[in-house]
């Protein structure tokens, strides 16, 4: 027993005994090796740096709006409008009054006669006429419906003057009366003037040629009576079938008109801008 233990004992001890190397010592250092004095030693590479950033403020984008062009017409159309408001746009611009100033020309042509007498051998009268025109210009003002000039009856119809337009009316017939009247005595004093030269003509007694001498002097009369009497009732019933002014001042004309056109307006359903742009 004492042997086997021993012999068990002695590979303990020598294993304690034996000596251990350190981690420290079993690690090789490898010497750093010399420098060539013959190359030159290479830079490292610098990395490039990157570009500096600018920070700039934000761009607000923006619309450029182009310039409104001129409107001298009826509005553009626009979209999205129906077919009963453009019908209404027209029908505003066929409709709707305005006051212009016009030049009103006047032509007259009469016959111009000189009477001679002549001498021997030629006896007797001669009598020679010449044309004569005779411009006159008046400047005036009137109220127009699109292209047309309306005349006084139509005007006050237009701006519902019903009772007004009676009366006029009624002037205007009177002074046509009474100028177709004067006519007739014009024309009776033509034949009264003839048929007293002829009987003048005819008359074998002084008694008579007296008589039918007064008659054509009466013919005579007569004409120039019924040639004033028709002139004057027939110009003015034309003044008032025609000029605005001889039943109207412009300022109350005025009043109307834009009273009328805003009637108009409200009835067609347009804007304020609409009707404007179609009235210039």
């Amino acid at each position: 027993m004492v042997v086997l233990w021993l012999a068990l004992l002695t590979p303990l001890s020598y294993a304690q005994d034996a000596p251990v190397e350190s981690a420290e010592e079993s690690r090789t250092v490898t010497p750093p090796e010399p420098a060539d004095p013959d190359v030159a030693p290479q830079a490292e590479e610098a990395t490039p740096e990157p570009p500096p950033v600018i920070e700039r403020p934000l761009a607000i984008p923006t619309q450029v709006q182009p310039p409104t062009p001129l409107n001298d017409g009826p509005p553009p159309a626009q979209s999205g409008m129906s077919g009963s408001h453009s019908l209404n746009l027209r029908t505003y611009r066929d409709r709707y009054l305005a006051v212009r100033s016009y030049r009103q020309l006047t032509t007259q042509t009469t016959m111009a006669t000189m009477d001679a007498y002549g001498r021997y051998p030629y006896y007797g009268w001669g009598v020679n006429t010449a044309p004569t025109t005779l411009v006159r210009s008046r400047e005036s003002w009137g109220v127009y419906q699109g292209p047309v000039h309306l005349d006084n009856l139509d005007y006050l119809s237009a701006v519902g003057r019903a009772a007004e337009r009676q009366m006029v009316e009624q002037d205007i017939r009177k002074k046509r009366s009474v100028a177709r009247a004067m006519g007739v005595v014009m024309g009776a004093g033509i034949a009264g003037s003839l048929v007293g030269a002829v009987g003048m003509d005819a008359a074998g007694t002084q008694s008579a040629y007296t008589q039918w001498r007064a008659v054509s002097i009466g013919g005579l009369v007569a004409v120039v009576a019924g040639a004033v009497g028709t002139s004057l009732p027939a110009s003015r019933s034309q003044a008032l079938t025609r000029d605005l002014e001889q039943i109207r001042s412009l300022t109350d004309v005025q009043r109307e008109v834009a009273e009328y056109n805003e009637r108009l307006r409200v009835e067609l359903q347009l804007t304020e801008d609409e009707a404007l742009s179609l009235e210039r």
